[in-house]
């Protein structure tokens, strides 16, 4: 089978056996999962342990990130105030400049995404009494540092997700490993047997898209594509390929993570899948993916959220 062809059908198959999970029962979990009305009326019935709303948020700070991203990109514009609980708008968020192909893919990721955060803040907002504010996220600054240290130099123009496709792709790259991997953790931590098979749907949506993008970033590197109009120390002499960002990246985000996310040369773009040995995905504890996201600094903001979520989210 070709790369690609392999790529799509791993990824279909470990999301299905993800949304297939229900404590032993898979008709059931199929009937849950596969009604989306019955699911969010018995998620917003449970009486939720104080540990399951935490996680909750931790996960819904996320989506804040990555479904506000994404909705720039297909849109030009943010979430709704319903669904970001009136929290601040981002930095440096715009309509995204994408072919035809790869808008379609952009703008797909949004509605699925912004129908997670939307579930996420309805259950919120009925298990605390009131709207979750989302925490100011700077997705302008936050992806130009991360590619400045990535590439261990100043890029000049900084760079954009929201320029190019190979841009473009790069950025949910560059959240949806952090995500998936975050989710793949969550669910260890959820006891409600309901919240984990929504947090089990919304890993395995996750992991769709990222198995996606990994694909086509990995034809790219196949066929040389240029990704970035830029030369820096790396490859002084040269304009930089897809393959050699995504690999410092990698090992960028196995460095901030301290190596929760995987060794540079287990997680590069020649990979299938971000796993171990053992074929499972890397799952890091929160404070690891956050440190990713605030470029190593999990006790302080910085990067996408330089304010600190954890007032915002009462933790």
């Amino acid at each position: 089978m070709a790369p690609l062809g392999r790529l799509l059908a791993l990824t279909a198959v470990g999301a299905a056996l993800v949304v297939g999970h229900d404590g032993g029962s898979t008709a059931g979990s199929k009937r849950r999962l596969g009604d989306a009305e019955a699911m969010e009326r018995n998620l917003l019935a449970l009486p939720l342990a104080k540990r399951d709303i935490d996680t909750l948020k931790l996960a819904f700070a996320l989506e804040c990130l990555q479904a506000q991203f994404l909705s720039y990109a297909a849109t030009g514009g943010p979430l709704p105030d319903d669904v970001t609980g009136g929290g601040p708008a981002p930095e440096g968020g715009k309509n995204a400049s994408l072919s035809p192909s790869i808008r379609a893919r952009c703008e797909e990721m949004a509605d699925e995404n912004g129908a997670q955060i939307a579930l996420l803040q309805k259950i919120l907002t009925r298990v605390t009494g009131a709207p979750q504010a989302c925490p100011y996220v700077s997705i302008g600054k936050g992806f130009s540092e991360t590619m400045n240290m990535a590439l261990e130099t100043k890029l000049d123009p900084p760079f954009s997700p929201y320029d190019t496709d190979s841009g473009f792709l790069l950025g949910a790259h560059m959240l949806g490993e952090v995500v998936t991997g975050a989710y793949a953790g969550f669910l260890g931590a959820i006891k409600d047997p309901e919240l984990t098979d929504a947090f089990a749907g919304i890993l395995a949506t996750e992991a769709y898209q990222a198995g996606n993008v990994r694909s086509v970033l990995f034809e790219k590197d196949a066929t040389q594509g240029v990704l970035l109009p830029y030369r820096y120390r790396r490859a002084a002499a040269r304009m930089a390929d897809t393959g050699t960002v995504v690999n410092a990246l990698a090992a960028l985000r196995s460095k901030l993570a301290r190596g929760a996310m995987g060794k540079p040369q287990e997680i590069g773009v020649r990979h299938v899948a971000p796993a171990n040995a053992n074929g499972l995905v890397f799952r890091p504890a929160f404070k690891d993916a956050l440190s990713v996201l605030q470029l190593g600094a999990a006790n302080r903001p910085a990067g996408f959220y330089p304010n600190d979520i954890f007032a915002v989210l009462n933790l």
